[in-house]
């Protein structure tokens, strides 16, 4: 009996899931949509109610997003996965490094060289260096050993090892 409900909620699912996919028009009503919460210092009573969220839950969801004080936020979005997505007022809004005409260096992300004490050959490879080159680059920061990271990321422009050791 279990192994059959268990079939029959996999089944629905799955089907609800291409429902969604091809008809867009029935994706509102199977994931929901969106409500606007707060717009310019109004905060929605209605759309609170169709979310099911009293003004605590509001608050609390408002200040995880950082949010502490109400008059700073431009719009507040209660998403379908029940997350609250949040635009700050324009003076409240953190400043941008081209409205700060500051030059920036480029966003990059990091090749994970050891995970979980195991090192990765073929981002070694990819960034043209070889284990000793590693075991250098560790023992200069203080390790004896690989066998103590727990997590070791590299980053080309600074040519730097971020290292975490097991804890």
């Amino acid at each position: 009996m279990p192994l059959l409900a268990h079939l029959v909620y996999a089944a629905v699912s799955v089907l609800l899931s291409l429902i969604s996919h091809k008809a867009p028009r029935m994706r509102k009503y199977i994931n929901g949509a969106p409500t606007i919460l707060i717009s310019d210092g109004v905060i929605y009573r209605k759309n609170m109610k169709k979310a099911k969220l009293d003004l605590s839950e509001l608050m609390q969801l408002c200040r995880e997003s950082g949010y502490f004080r109400l008059e700073d936020i431009a719009f507040a979005v209660f998403e379908p996965n029940g997350k609250l997505s949040v635009l700050p007022r324009s003076e409240k809004r953190p400043a941008s490094v081209e409205e700060l005409n500051v030059k920036a260096d480029p966003a990059t992300i990091g090749a994970e060289l050891i995970m979980d004490g195991r090192i990765m050959g073929e981002n070694l490879s990819r960034i043209g260096c070889d284990v000793g080159w590693l075991s250098e680059k560790i023992k200069a920061q203080g390790y004896d050993s690989i066998s103590e990271i727990f997590l070791a990321v590299y980053y080309k422009e600074s040519d730097e090892i971020t290292v975490y050791p097991y804890v």
